[in-house]
This record gives structure tokens, C-alpha cells and sequence, in this order.
């Protein structure tokens, strides 16, 4: 209800003047009261946007040194491995990520990732094509040489992994079908389905 309908609402109903501009004090009190309110909060909004803004601009800084990480995405989870912030690695993660920078690797293209492992009968342990055993470091491909490592982006984040297997030529033409350059297939213990992926491959020499 508008001031002005309520001032004729009650000068009809007998109200006085000094009534009516008591009421009007009060709701313009109100209002100015409201305002300030919302003020604060779209400023306390407007802070927690830098907030966010700034901690994308951290995720681009070193956080042993604070220099400025590299924009290729392959570089930078490779310094990141190589200093710590993912935790220990394995001798062979270590060498994927140090290779990575040494061949300043850079994303290839798009693959179509797929699983297998126990749910199929290779269990853990197994010979691969190449005589290894599958584990978590293992993958299979056909486009990639065997002994290369692979940087893959997982929906969770980057992963290395070793090509130490092989699998039907028909996996190359299904990946092809849905827009990708190569196929790779992840051992791992569950089944976590297939979807597309950026991915990078790294030269390396036989060290395992």
C-alpha cells in the first residue's frame, strides 16, 4: 500500500493530520532502515566475490615460493607434483611430471577414457602386454607408445599413468566415432565408466 493511499484512507475515516504525519515519519524511518541493511549485505556480498576471485588468482602461484605457475595446464600440475602439493610420489610419478617439464609437454588433444580391472578378470597384479603387473599406475593404449607416460584430466584432476598394455584395434575407431584422438584405458579397482578427456603424453625410456 502506497503512502499517499493511506494518508486518503485515513483523512476519510477521520484521522487527524498530526496522526497521519506521525505514521509517515515512522514508515520513512522504516525504510531508511531497510536500506541500510540491504547496503550491508550486498557489501558483505561484494566481499565474499573478491574472496573467491582471489583465491582463483592464488590457485596460479606457487605456494612454496609464490611465483607465477606456468598457463599450460600440463606445466603446471607438473610443478605443482614436483613441489610437493599432491602429496609423495612414486619414483615414476616423479619422473612422469619431471619429463613433463623437461619436454615442456603440452595438452595433445582429447581422449576417450575408458576402465578395466577386476570386474573383467584382470586382477591386480596381473601380466599386462608388456609383461607388468597391473596397478594403479597402468594404462592401455594402442596410438601411444608402450613405456610413454600420459597426463590425464579426470574429472577430479589431473593423473599420470604409463602405457604398459594394449587392447582391441576396435577401441582407436569407437574413440575416433566420438571426436577423440586416442583411446586410453585406465586399470583401476572399480568401474568408473568412459568419458572424454584432455590428456598429454610424455617421451620417456624403459626405467621400470
Amino acid at each position: 500500500m502506497s503512502i499517499s493511499k493511506y494518508r486518503r484512507r485515513q483523512m476519510n475515516s477521520g484521522k487527524s493530520p498530526v496522526a497521519v504525519f506521525a505514521w509517515v515519519v515512522l514508515a520513512l524511518a522504516a525504510l531508511l532502515t531497510t536500506g541500510l541493511v540491504v547496503g550491508r549485505e550486498d557489501k558483505d556480498t561484494s566481499s565474499e566475490k573478491s574472496a573467491t576471485a582471489d583465491t582463483g588468482r592464488r590457485d596460479d602461484v606457487d605456494n612454496n615460493d609464490g611465483k607465477q605457475l606456468p598457463g599450460n595446464p600440463v606445466q603446471r600440475v607438473a610443478h605443482k607434483a614436483l613441489n610437493g602439493e599432491y602429496g609423495k610420489l612414486e619414483d615414476w610419478q616423479y619422473k612422469a611430471y619431471k619429463y613433463a617439464l623437461i619436454q615442456e609437454a603440452n595438452v595433445d588433444g582429447v581422449a576417450w577414457v575408458t576402465s578395466y580391472g577386476p570386474w573383467e578378470g584382470f586382477m591386480f597384479g596381473e601380466a599386462c602386454a608388456f609383461g607388468y603387473g597391473c596397478s594403479d599406475s597402468t594404462a592401455a593404449a594402442n596410438l601411444i607408445p608402450s613405456h610413454y607416460y600420459v597426463l590425464i584430466e579426470l574429472p577430479d584432476g589431473w593423473e599420470a599413468r604409463r602405457i604398459e598394455d594394449r587392447g582391441a584395434k576396435r577401441n582407436d575407431f569407437l574413440a575416433r566415432r566420438k571426436g577423440a584422438q586416442v583411446w586410453i584405458d585406465r586399470w583401476v579397482r572399480t568401474n568408473e565408466g568412459s568419458y572424454l578427456a584432455r590428456y598429454a603424453s610424455i617421451r620417456a625410456f624403459k626405467t621400470w
